[in-house]
């Protein structure tokens, strides 16, 4: 009988890593966006100063 019920929890753990691994994922690509978004806006900021320079 232990042999049966220990695969249960191992099932469900399993279930679990994947859906805290796909927010995981989820919630690095958000950051990641979030970063782009603010990397970008300071690259179109210097070019704009250089824009308006020249």
């Amino acid at each position: 009988m232990a042999d049966l019920v220990i695969p249960e929890p191992t099932v469900q753990s399993g279930w679990e890593k994947i859906l805290y691994m796909r927010q995981g994922i989820f919630s690095l690509a958000l950051i990641l966006f979030k970063e782009n978004i603010l990397i970008s806006r300071k690259i179109y900021m210097k070019v704009g100063l250089i824009g308006e320079k020249f």
